[in-house]
């Protein structure tokens, strides 16, 4: 198993989104994704924000003034290419969970079998499918473009449903920021663990100790009791815990096309 960093770009959100008690003040948060290979198969994790999600008619008007994103020119075709792939050869997608800046790229990839989280894909399906308004001008985090992507096949995984995907690639079920939400442990040929909670910490501050909750989740205390989850499995594997929108943190990361490895 090795892994890459796919830098899709960069969003604005208030401090207090990612942390209780902060101010309003916009912080730049990194969009980001990772590339897998194992035993024959490419895998990605997460897919960033749909294409062109700043043009009209993509993003809503509501969610471009309030999440403005600055779209990585080279686009997922572009990161591909420097490792020499196309989006057909990705095989895989592992989505965290359903926000706009988490599985925007679905419909790019449709033969692709996908790990998706049970639970919030119907709370995400009764919003994108509801009334003809909402579908239209959207005021939350999921869209009926992104939702009504088919791809060969979605495999639902539910709350406690851990399982390995292949040699080196378990999914960890971590609800509270969504009704429920895959985190993924990695664990590279060398033997260095890597644990990918997705917004199920966003940052150090929120990881502590102590724990400090962000201002905007779907359960405070499954919020709190997965965090506290990732901290102790990160701790008990000796894995990096690889917190998902903190900008200080994903700049000393190494982008595609350098491997973990």
């Amino acid at each position: 198993m090795r892994f890459t960093i796919l830098d899709y770009g960069t969003m604005q959100l208030p401090k207090n989104m990612l942390i209780d008690g902060e101010t309003t003040d916009f912080w730049p948060i990194p969009i980001w994704g990772i590339l897998m290979q194992s035993e024959g198969r490419n895998i990605i994790f997460d897919l960033g924000c749909m294409k062109d999600a700043m043009q009209e008619g993509h993003w809503s008007t509501f969610q471009q003034e309030r999440d403005p994103y600055e779209e990585n020119p080279e686009g997922i075709d572009g990161m591909l290419a420097k490792v020499g792939l196309t989006r057909a050869d990705i095989d895989t997608v592992i989505v965290s969970h359903l926000h706009s800046d988490h599985f925007g790229l679905i419909s790019e990839f449709p033969h692709v079998e996908a790990y998706v989280p049970e639970e919030e894909w119907v709370v995400a399906m009764k919003r994108a499918f509801g009334t003809s308004a909402v579908r239209e001008d959207p005021t939350g985090p999921y869209y009926f473009r992104t939702m009504s992507s088919p791809v060969k096949q979605y495999n639902f995984v539910k709350i406690g449903e851990d399982q390995e995907v292949c040699e080196g690639l378990r999914i960890i079920t971590l609800p509270g920021h969504t009704p429920n939400l895959l985190a993924i442990l990695v664990t590279v040929d060398s033997g260095e663990k890597y644990l990918f909670p997705s917004d199920a910490v966003y940052t150090p501050i929120n990881a502590g100790p102590p724990i400090h909750l962000p201002g905007v989740l779907s359960n405070a205390e499954a919020y709190r009791s997965s965090m506290e989850r990732a901290i102790e499995i990160a701790k008990a594997e000796g894995a990096h815990l690889m917190y998902s929108h903190w900008m200080p943190f994903f700049d000393t990361l190494k982008k595609c096309p350098e491997w973990y490895e």
